[in-house]
This record gives C-alpha cells, structure tokens and sequence, in this order.
C-alpha cells in the first residue's frame, strides 16, 4: 500500500489561485491532484502543475514544452529541465516569486496547445 504524497501547496497561495484561474480558463481543462500537487490535463494529458513552498521545496511552476524551447528556456537561470519527466519537455519554472504574468500566460498556452485535442473537419484542415 502505498503513502499519500503531502499536499505542497496552500489554496491561499496567491500564486496558485491566479494560475488556476488562468488555466481552468482554458477548454476543457481538469485540475487533479497528483504527487501531492495540483495539476492542470486535457483528458488525460498534463500540461501544467503547482508545487508552493513547502519543507525543502522551493515554488515552481512545471509545464509541458517542445524539446527545442526547453532547450531555449533553459538558457535564463529561471527555468530547468524538470526531474524525471524533463526528457519529455517537462520544464520549471523556478522562481514564481518574479512572475512576469504575461510570461507565464503565454508559456501556459503554449503547453495546453501541445497537448489540447486538435480541431477536426472541413474548417480545421483550411487553416
């Protein structure tokens, strides 16, 4: 049997609350709880989680990004490839404390773009 992961955040967090907000905007997004974080999917792909301070954990913001922004990103001492899941895009976002959040809305959409169900028919094969 496995333990439950401790929450790492707090629902006050002013951080977590504008996030959420932007990313539950988003079509069809879900918010779950995974590894004692709140996570943002479209069925069932991820593109976005929240870890607030807690214990030796430093805020972060984690998102799904292509292999070649990754790499870019990385380059600004304020993102990392993500532990275990970096070789998939996964990156952080290590310091929420200076958000830009025009910033962090366009890496957001970004994410969800990579993951959200593509349009289908006639008028999503015109554009």
């Amino acid at each position: 049997m496995s333990m439950p992961h401790p929450l790492m955040y707090d629902d006050g967090d002013p951080v977590l609350r504008r996030l959420r907000t932007l990313c539950m905007s988003l079509s069809g997004t879900v918010e779950t709880i995974n590894f004692g974080r709140p996570w943002w999917r479209v069925g069932k792909k991820a593109y976005a989680n929240y870890a607030g301070r807690s214990g030796h954990v430093a805020s972060n913001i984690t998102f799904k990004a292509t292999k070649l922004d990754q790499q870019a990103l990385v380059q600004d001492g304020r993102f990392a490839v993500a532990p275990y899941i970096g070789h998939q895009g996964w990156t952080v976002f290590t310091r929420p404390e200076r958000l830009d959040w025009d910033e962090i809305e366009g890496i957001v959409r970004g994410a969800y773009a990579l993951v959200a169900p593509k349009p289908k028919g006639p008028r999503a094969a015109r554009r």
